[in-house]
């Protein structure tokens, strides 16, 4: 399945060890709450286990980033409502890794969902650049173009 970390990586052309296929790390427990926080609103807003371990990923990721990149792919993708999330990612990759360091709820919620939890099953993958496109199907993208 195709992750629009995997579109920020390939994007802005850096190396990672990982691929695709480890995201997003399985964990045993899903469901029990261990972290609560208040909205604006006064809304609970609770973290479970898996976003405990999706926040360790976040850490080690977010530095490596092109934040740039993963604004405009969320942009590509239909914005934040589209994608599921309540509010817009943090403005900044600085910002982004305070709030994951700090344990704020919202921000790694969104941050998951967004790089974790979003998978392109079908469609196209366009290089800005060259206007190649690289089709993604069954979410493999194929970056292998034919040669005439």
């Amino acid at each position: 399945q195709t992750h629009t970390h995997t579109h920020n990586s390939i994007s802005s052309f850096s190396s990672s060890s990982s691929s695709a296929s480890s995201f997003p790390p399985s964990t045993a427990d899903e469901t029990s709450p261990t972290n609560c926080t208040r909205d604006a609103n006064d809304n609970a807003v609770c973290a479970n286990s898996e976003d405990e371990s999706a926040r360790a990923l976040l850490l080690t990721m977010i530095p490596r980033l092109d934040w740039q990149v993963l604004q405009s792919a969320v942009s590509d993708l239909g914005g934040y409502n589209a994608l599921g999330l309540t509010s817009p990612l943090p403005s900044q990759r600085d910002l982004a890794l305070r709030l994951c360091e700090e344990g704020d709820v919202q921000t790694i919620q969104a941050l998951r969902r967004a790089l974790l939890d979003t998978h392109i099953l079908e469609g196209s993958l366009i290089c800005r650049a060259s206007a190649a496109r690289f089709p993604i199907s069954n979410g493999v993208p194929n970056f292998v173009s034919e040669i005439s």
